[in-house]
This record gives structure tokens, sequence and C-alpha cells, in this order.
């Protein structure tokens, strides 16, 4: 039997703390960092204090994402391959910028759905409350017709 038979829907998502960005500051480059090469095809900007190393995910200048394509995009291919599917046919999604008014550029809360038809995976990123999803701060749950498995990714 196929590990996708009797799986009918899965829940992915990350719940994280992550701090406030705050307002810009230009500040000197640091020593260590090439900040011309780390820009890469980006239209240049000056250096501030809240982009390297970590929070250029949450600015759009650098192709960021948000924490959909941060980290969901992995928790939510365990469950494609759970699963057993490939391409949704209806994808649904709502959120926003609810935490903090800061720099941030994305959202920090958002729902998503992935309808396969027969099967579902729904993907939540909470990216500044910290309140754990079924326990976890980052994983995926997959649901069958005669019980679930819960997978928990932990944050390096």
């Amino acid at each position: 039997m196929a590990l996708s038979a009797g799986l009918t829907s899965a829940k992915a998502g990350t719940a994280t703390q992550e701090n406030r960005l705050g307002q810009v500051k230009v500040v000197p480059v640091p020593a260590q960092l090439d900040w011309e090469l780390w820009q890469g095809p980006a239209p240049r900007r000056p250096y501030t204090d809240n982009i390297h190393p970590y929070n250029w995910h949450w600015f759009q200048a650098f192709n960021g994402t948000g924490e959909t394509l941060n980290n969901g995009t992995h928790e939510i291919d365990v469950c494609r391959w759970a699963m057993g599917v490939d391409y949704p046919q209806r994808i649904a999604s709502s959120g926003g910028r609810y935490q903090f008014k800061d720099d941030w550029q994305f959202y920090d809360t958002l729902v998503t759905s992935f309808d396969y038809g027969d099967k579902l995976i729904s993907w939540e990123g909470r990216s500044c409350s910290g309140m754990k999803i079924y326990g976890l701060d980052r994983g995926s749950t997959i649901v069958g017709t005669t019980g679930f498995h819960a997978h928990r990714c932990r944050r390096l």
C-alpha cells in the first residue's frame, strides 16, 4: 500500500516569535560583508541595521518571500510527499501584518489552502506570535482515516 493511501489532509506551519525590525537606520557596512555582492541584482540601497544576516526575508527589494517561502516550502513539501500530490487545483490565501508596525514588508500572519480535489493541505504562518500550532513551532501534521502523524522540524 502506498504511503498516501488513506491520507486526506495535512496542516503545515511555522509559529515563531520574530523580533520587531524597527525603523531603518543607515549604518556603516560591516567590514566582513561585501554589500555590493550581497545585494545581487536587486536595486541598490544603503546598508541598514535591520537587513543582514537574516531579516532580508522580510523585504521585497531582496526578493524576500515572507515565511511561506522561507520555511513553509519545506513543510508543505513534507505534506505533498506523504500525500502523493503534485500541483493543487486551487489555492486560496489570506493574511496581513498584524503584530507590529515597522519596516517588515510582508505578512506576519498568513493562512493558505492548497486544494488537490480529494486532498487538502493548509499552511499557517505566524511569524510574530510565538503561539505553537499543535504543539509545534515548525512542522506538519498529516491526517488520515485512521490516525495522524505530527512531524516536527527543529530550528537550527
